[in-house]
């Protein structure tokens, strides 16, 4: 699919070599245009109206090409599934075609949450909360309502896009996984309990089993949503670049293995500014990971550390796995943490977040006050 964003200029495209073309669609700064259907590029070339042409010209070619790009998409989380559940049979049916089909906007990469977010209703919740107590074995792991609801809604749009590929990432394991033994709420010694290491493994490999009977194969995890982003405003936990190498390379790697689950492990999921972590988790555990995952929030974002990270490591994926956008952000943001990825090796991208309701939920009581603005994420 090709997205263009206009302001107010023409194309003129060459195309060296072509395949068959995909649908198109573009926007424009003036809000004339809005993701709107528009005539796709012209074989050869072509003098489209307007006050001043571009000539580009697309090299089709072996030697042109440069990364693979996986898709795009936005993340499930569980007030998206909340807000598309209240729409009638038949609007839901639409609105999934208008997201993840080629009649629509083709969304083909789908990141969801595992377990609560903050864009999750009251209260937080894991799969093996345990009323606070450990669970050394999971005999107590269960989705829950909300987790079956997850599955149910991520199984309705691969039956409407088989193609559909899934990340799935976790805002923290269950409290007593951890030093402070507590969910969320506080930011001290939320780290994990290396006690726990081992069930801390298994939970994933229980995760991803229960989601694959439900119908629904995830292809990819990240360990920890934005692991060097612990505050008490929402679940999280905070993981060290070495500690998350040694998790991935000795645990949860092997333990996926073990289990006979192909699922891929991808490296970091926080902002562009902190290169060296992602760098030794690949260090540390080359065997497990060949994708590392990005998001947009440092106040410096640079996409150039793409180009950068992929000088040193030319046969790593890297994608654009989160971005906050809303009415608000304007359609500038979204071009920048799609291109700005595509431009510098990235392989796609994945906006936060899929869908809510007019007050951005439902979501957590934030007990540290208002919810964060997302350049504090």
């Amino acid at each position: 699919m090709f997205i263009i964003p206009l302001t107010l200029f023409s194309l003129t495209v060459t195309i060296v070599r072509t395949a068959d073309y995909p649908l198109s669609y573009c926007s424009s700064s003036d809000g004339t245009y809005k993701l709107t259907p528009f005539d796709k590029p012209t074989p050869g070339n072509a003098t489209p109206a307007g006050a001043s042409t571009w000539s580009l010209t697309v090299d089709d070619t072996p030697a042109g090409r440069k990364q693979k790009v996986l898709g795009f998409g936005a993340c499930v989380t569980d007030s998206t599934v909340a807000v598309f559940n209240l729409l009638s049979e038949s609007k839901l049916a639409e609105l999934l075609r208008t997201l993840v089909t080629r009649a629509g906007a083709g969304f083909n990469l789908m990141r969801h949450t595992v377990g609560c977010s903050d864009l999750s209703g009251d209260p937080a919740y894991t799969y093996d909360d345990n009323g606070g107590s450990a669970d050394v074995n999971l005999t107590g792991f269960n989705l829950g309502d909300r987790g079956n609801a997850m599955v149910a809604m991520l199984k309705r749009m691969r039956d409407v896009n088989p193609k559909i590929k899934i990340l799935g990432s976790p805002w923290s394991p269950p409290g007593w996984m951890k030093l402070n033994r507590k969910l969320w709420g506080t930011t001290k010694n939320n780290n994990l309990d290396h006690a726990y290491v081992d069930p801390y493994a298994q939970y994933f490999v229980k995760y991803l089993e229960a989601y694959r009977d439900g119908g629904v194969s995830v292809d990819a995890i990240t360990i920890q949503n934005e692991p060097h982003n612990s505050r008490n405003g929402m679940p999280t936990m905070y993981i060290y670049a070495d500690e998350s190498g040694r998790l991935i390379n000795e645990k949860i790697g092997p333990a996926l293995k073990a289990a006979g689950l192909r699922t891929q492990v991808w490296a970091w999921d926080h902002n562009t500014d902190v290169p060296e972590y992602p760098q030794k988790v690949l260090d540390t555990a080359p065997s497990f990971v060949k994708t590392v995952a990005w998001h947009c929030y440092a106040r410096n974002n640079d996409w150039a550390t793409l180009s950068r990270f992929h000088e040193r490591n030319p046969n790593v994926t890297q994608i654009m796995s989160e971005c906050w956008t809303s009415p608000k952000t304007g359609w500038v943001h979204a071009a920048d943490f799609t291109m700005g990825p595509l431009q510098n090796w990235g392989g796609g991208a994945i906006a936060w977040a899929l869908g809510t309701n007019p007050e951005y939920g439902p979501h957590l009581s934030y007990p540290d006050g208002p919810a964060p603005p997302a350049a504090d994420l």
